[in-house]
Formats: structure tokens, C-alpha cells, sequence
């Protein structure tokens, strides 16, 4: 299955591209000068507890729903992807530093709105960066990658104040 989906470009579980794809995706829109490009990173929180406490099965539609998050956050000439076991990336081409937040502050509005709906808790950290063109893509993932752990030591630090 895994195999499959390597060639498929799409992830099995959540139905979004898979990060060959993404790939393939960013190259296209570098040769194409779709700059700037927002790159937004994000980590679901809490997929170990919820795997541990809930068991696996809760663990995969706590990534499915995160995955719908993403899908319905993003516009769509975005790059929608799972990278990892519980990162995700969204490529936007010809975006702003706006068009970024704006879909940042659409996901956690769509965890918001979800809240309670399950068994597990609802939360992803996240952190933005733009290329526009005069550094490669690789130093710009990191950067929003850099951000997204700071945002995930931030909601470490609200949850400890609000225990």
C-alpha cells in the first residue's frame, strides 16, 4: 500500500498529496517564478496520546480530520500534503505574507469550531515563511519549520498556565 501511494502521490490516510508530490508541486512553481511562494508548516499535537490513550484507530482520524483542516483552510491553487507521520505542508504560489496568517488563522478556527467533537483534543502547531525567489526552498521549509516549534513550545507554555 505504501508503495502504492509513493507513485500515486497521494497519502492513504488523509487523501492529500504525499511529499514526493509536494515536491514535484514546489519545483514546478519555482521553474514557473510563481514567487513568492508561503510555505506553512504544521504538527499535530498530542498524536502519541491519543494513539496511547485512544488507541490507533483514534490516532488516524485525529490525522484525518487535522488533514480535513488543512483542505478546507487552503485555497485551492495551494499544495496540500502529509510529509510525515503527523506534519503537514501547504505550498501557496504568488502569496503574501497575508494570505499565509490567513490560512493559519483559518485552521485554528476550523479546530475551534470542531473542538469536542471527539474523543481527543484538537491542536496543531504552526509557522509560515515566504520565498521569494533569492534563497532557496529547503532554507525556507526550515524557517517556517523553526517557527512551527516555536508555536508548539507556545501552546506547551499556555496549556502548564492554564493547569
Amino acid at each position: 500500500m505504501e508503495e502504492l501511494d509513493q507513485v500515486s502521490g497521494m497519502d492513504g490516510l488523509t487523501g492529500l498529496s504525499n511529499r514526493r508530490f509536494c515536491n514535484l508541486e514546489i519545483e514546478r512553481m519555482i521553474a514557473g517564478k510563481q514567487f513568492p511562494i508561503g510555505v506553512i508548516i504544521g504538527d499535530v499535537n498530542d498524536l502519541k496520546k491519543t494513539n496511547d490513550e485512544l488507541g490507533h484507530a483514534q490516532g488516524d482520524i485525529l490525522l484525518r480530520v487535522m488533514g480535513e483542516a488543512v483542505v478546507c483552510s487552503s485555497p485551492p491553487k495551494s499544495v496540500r500534503c502529509r510529509i510525515g507521520g503527523d506534519e503537514f505542508l501547504i505550498v501557496l504560489p504568488n502569496a503574501s505574507a497575508e494570505d499565509c496568517q490567513e490560512v493559519v488563522r483559518s485552521i485554528r478556527a476550523f479546530m475551534q469550531d470542531n473542538q469536542g467533537k471527539y474523543d481527543f483534543h484538537l491542536s496543531m502547531a504552526l509557522g509560515t515563511a515566504l520565498n521569494d525567489g533569492s534563497t532557496d526552498i529547503e532554507t525556507t521549509i526550515k524557517i517556517a519549520d523553526g517557527l512551527m516549534y516555536a508555536d508548539k513550545e507556545k501552546i506547551k507554555a499556555e496549556r502548564n498556565l492554564s493547569a
